[in-house]
């Protein structure tokens, strides 16, 4: 990054990057993007889920998830419809073309993994998880986030 910086700055900095390559080679493999997996595993998980909780669980804002949900409408991979009761909430369901995709997506996000990470260890891959997580509770402690 820059020769005056101090390791913690250069970590800071590697961990934002390594997150973008990642999703620019899921992006590029996928012909989509990684979110649109998140979406489609978090409501397959539920088998059908309120638009609230997925935007709780994504921790993305509510206008970036909305405008995911509608193309994915769109393409037939969602189907989204509001309670009787409470017109507000929203329940997400996927549909069979979104069960294809989902498949498809995970497969690809194998493929990725696995030419990622086929030269660590188990223990090598452990650690760094373990770290990544205890970063995350860092941020979510920490911050507010």
């Amino acid at each position: 990054m820059c020769n005056y910086c101090s390791e913690t700055d250069e970590l800071f900095y590697r961990l934002h990057l390594v997150s973008k390559e990642m999703n620019q080679a899921f992006e590029s493999m996928a012909h989509t993007s990684l979110t649109k997996l998140e979406i489609l595993c978090s409501v397959h998980s539920q088998r059908e889920m309120g638009q609230l909780e997925l935007i709780r669980r994504l921790k993305l804002d509510a206008a970036a998830v909305t405008r995911h949900l509608k193309h994915m409408e769109e393409e037939g991979a969602i189907h989204r419809r509001k309670d009787d009761k409470d017109k507000r909430l929203i329940w997400l369901t996927l549909t069979e073309k979104g069960e294809i995709e989902r498949e498809r997506l995970v497969k690809i996000k194998a493929i990725l993994q696995e030419k990622l990470l086929s030269d660590f260890t188990n223990e090598q891959i452990i650690s760094v998880s373990q770290f990544i997580e205890k970063v995350s509770q860092n941020i979510n402690s920490r911050t507010g986030v």
